[in-house]
């Protein structure tokens, strides 16, 4: 994290492959980019998404986005202003500045790229996939690391579901004759790291599930017969193998809008269930609101 002498809000660091990385486009509804909505004047959204990337390369990079233990104090208010009688009005309520912004959040989410097959130059093999995952997140977890931040929450978000026949299709598409991703393999990583997460004690979405369990609702739905499928733009037809996938991922593999729209849901879910205290209505905001500056001012008057 850069430090700067100004003040700064804590942050949200999300991390992870080309679906983080394409989670900050609001033309498809990213859910990095609801997130940093959501924790907007709260916490900053730090963005470090790289497309193709796998566990062995990410947990190099991880070494160099991550502050190092001796650069942070040691406060851990996260209230930001306070009253300060001396300030030049209308800002009666100073910044408190003297503490670092420290990392709140983590969201480690790989393993579409791992999960591909062999032949693949991205893949890890499912017990090394474990073994980086365990060692990112002991960067950040265990007190003899220098990365070690015993303020900073993890979110470990497993890969989502895999269409194959829309992931052929988009490799054939690339000149790529050879399928290299299946959605079994997928399920088999996703709860790999579903596991590391328990072992760790860190708070998992499970996307696998997630979306599995979303189409397996669309399955259950009646269909709207007025619907046209050249409009609406997925199928209608529930014995076909896209059913239901091509609702939620926009190539067999990358969400769409209601893919990112899923992603941001259980996202929050798992922060409203393992961290309250930093769902965003818990966290103060950096710089007051206007009329708390209005109201400090009348209340300065009376004085």
């Amino acid at each position: 994290m850069p430090l700067h002498t100004g003040y700064s809000n804590d942050v949200f660091l999300t991390f992870g492959d080309s679906i983080t990385e394409f989670g900050i486009d609001p033309s498809i509804s990213g859910w990095v980019a609801q997130l940093a909505t959501n924790y907007n004047r709260r916490l900053d959204l730090v963005h470090r998404g790289f497309s193709g990337y796998n566990t062995r390369w990410a947990k190099e990079i991880l070494k160099d986005i991550l502050p190092k233990t001796a650069t942070l104090s040691d406060t851990e208010n996260i209230n930001h202003f306070k009253v300060d009688s001396n300030a030049e009005l209308p800002f009666v309520c100073k910044l408190d500045n003297s503490n670092q912004a420290k990392v709140r959040f983590l969201t480690m989410f790989f393993g579409a790229n791992d999960a591909s097959f062999p032949e693949n130059k991205q893949s890890v093999p499912l017990e090394e996939y474990k073994a980086n995952l365990s060692e990112m997140i002991q960067m950040v977890t265990d007190p003899k690391s220098k990365y070690y931040s015993k303020y900073t929450k993890i979110i470990l978000i497993t890969p989502p579901v895999v269409c194959d026949i829309m992931w052929e299709k988009r490799l054939k598409e690339f000149g790529v004759n050879t399928q290299n991703r299946s959605n079994t393999c997928a399920k088999i990583y996703s709860d790999a790291a579903t596991q590391v997460g328990k072992n760790h004690n860190v708070a998992v979405v499970n996307l696998w599930e997630a979306f599995n369990n979303r189409i397996q609702q669309l399955f259950d739905t009646d269909i709207d017969t007025s619907l046209n499928e050249d409009i609406v733009g997925y199928s209608l037809d529930k014995s076909s193998p896209t059913f239901g996938f091509d609702q939620l991922l926009s190539d067999g593999l990358h969400p769409n809008k209601a893919g990112n729209d899923l992603i941001i849901k259980e996202v929050m879910a798992a922060i409203e269930k393992n961290y309250p205290e930093l769902c965003p209505e818990n966290i103060s905001f950096t710089i007051p609101l206007w009329h708390d500056i209005i109201q400090d001012l009348e209340e300065t008057e009376h004085v």
